[in-house]
């Protein structure tokens, strides 16, 4: 089957694989929250249910195998009533309960898809509507869900990257997809990862270097004061654009 001849999820799917950046999907935040809460109420409803078992069976005339319970899982599983059933409640809940909050963790540090990779994809979704009219994906790029968008491909960039990635992707063309509406562009990470790292050594190659010449050339004192501030301000742009250094990391580089 030719990329031309798939049709419906499959089409989408397959342009959605050719660019991480079109990795987009909503993320159902207030669900994954509302879905928390409901999980929460519940464990604090199987606490309260297991602690009123506990003073229920901690009673020694009731019998060894009753005082037991709260003291020993052997006696729980021997029972087999409604407080064992209420420890495999327990367990099946709290292991919902903490996936549900490592998964909202994992969305709300996830950041929204690049304005430029939405519009290719709504655009491209807008061009084949007809051949997908049963699919329910479209909807997902509305406006009114747009703070609720992820895409999994997200990854630290740097600022440059960012940069050529809104501005400059044309110069980092891969293919073009064709469509109704037009022809999709799909430039190459890969590409742009690769000039800001080549930058990047240039710069930190050549900058320390001309700093010295500079001021071993530069006999003033007062105009070597203002290009030590020029190269501080030089060295501390570069990190910041070129590098994914964090506040810290830029200040204690520029200092040294």
């Amino acid at each position: 089957m030719t990329a031309d001849s798939k049709i419906g999820y499959s089409r989408v799917s397959s342009l959605m694989a050719s660019d991480a950046d079109l990795g987009i999907f909503r993320g159902f935040k207030a669900l994954n929250t509302r879905n928390i809460l409901y999980l929460q109420s519940e464990l604090a409803e199987l606490e309260e249910t297991l602690q009123d078992l506990d003073e229920i069976h901690n009673d020694r005339t009731k019998g060894n195998d009753s005082w037991s319970v709260p003291r020993s899982w052997r006696a729980v599983k021997n029972r087999g009533d409604e407080y064992l059933e209420c420890v495999h409640r327990l367990r099946q809940t709290s292991k919902e309960y903490y996936k549900a909050l490592q998964a909202q963790s994992w969305l709300l540090n996830q950041k929204g898809p690049a304005t430029r990779a939405r519009n290719n994809l709504r655009g491209f979704l807008d061009a084949h509507r007809s051949d997908m009219s049963q699919m329910d994906a479209s909807f997902i790029l509305d406006d009114r869900f747009q703070e609720d968008l992820v895409t999994v491909s997200w990854e630290e960039k740097e600022v440059l990257s960012e940069y050529m990635e809104k501005y400059l992707y044309r110069a980092f063309e891969n293919r073009r997809i064709a469509s109704q509406g037009g022809e999709m562009l799909i430039f190459s990470n890969q590409r742009i990862r690769s000039v800001v790292r080549l930058l990047a050594i240039l710069i930190s190659s050549v900058l320390p270097i001309l700093s010295i010449v500079v001021l071993y050339v530069i006999k003033n004192e007062q105009v070597r004061l203002g290009m030590i501030v020029v190269f501080s301000a030089l060295c501390s742009t570069a990190l910041a654009t070129l590098s994914s250094a964090k506040n810290s990391e830029i200040m204690a580089v520029t200092a040294a």
